[in-house]
């Protein structure tokens, strides 16, 4: 019998190895990024219109959202995969 889990391999332009985040399910994992990528992040390296709309996801708990957000503001971006097993 397999599990299923979703996962992220976060890539940002640090030398250091990826950070990679295992949860439960999709939700949660969006949950965990928002609160430990997006909350690592410098707001002065977002745009003033952008990050008022990446707050306001936040604040609405909104984490899909806020994610998308993110990674149009600061240029990251990679294929997502939304298997696990």
């Amino acid at each position: 019998m397999g599990m299923n889990f979703a996962y992220a391999v976060v890539r940002t332009t640090s030398p250091e190895a990826p950070d990679i985040f295992f949860a439960e399910d999709e939700e949660v994992l969006q949950e965990v990024l928002a609160r430990q990528v997006i909350s690592q992040t410098p707001s002065k390296d977002i745009a003033s219109d952008s990050l008022d709309r990446i707050r306001n996801a936040l604040l609405d708990r909104q984490w899909g959202t806020a994610l998308e957000l993110w990674a149009e503001a600061t240029n990251i971006a990679g294929p997502v995969d939304r298997q696990g097993t």
